[in-house]
């Protein structure tokens, strides 16, 4: 059996155990019970915010569920890349490659793909030049 994980309550109430969680709540699980869960539209739970490294000033905002534009998401994507903080836990090749698109997701709320993450990392680099 594997051990519990700490996950947020996302977009409703959950009933787990006798016990209702609301939005934002905190809950344990272990991965059997998480992964149905972080599976259904829109998901039910979420990694919480703090698990990622976010400089003290970055305002990016969780919000469980991916923008209806790619414009949004674009803006959202870069606005939660400059907020992370440049290091081998959230960037790929010990903190020298790209932002990991999987902490990304965990910061945002949805799926990130690298895709999605090397369409506005070559626009940032882009303006940055």
């Amino acid at each position: 059996m594997s051990n519990p994980v700490t996950y947020e309550v996302c977009c409703h109430n959950l009933n787990h155990d006798g016990d209702v969680y609301q939005p934002g709540e905190p809950i344990e699980l272990t991965i059997d019970v998480a992964q149905p869960l972080l599976n259904c539209k829109p998901p039910a739970i979420c990694l919480p915010v703090e698990k990622a490294e976010l400089k003290p000033d970055s305002n990016v905002v969780n919000l469980k569920q991916k923008p209806d534009t790619q414009e949004k998401t674009a803006q959202l994507i870069e606005q939660a890349i400059k907020g992370m903080e440049v290091n081998d836990a959230n960037y790929t090749n010990g903190g020298k490659g790209k932002p990991d698109a999987k902490v990304l997701t965990e910061l945002l709320g949805w799926s990130v793909s690298a895709k999605e993450r090397d369409a506005v990392w070559d626009s940032i680099n882009k303006n940055a030049e």
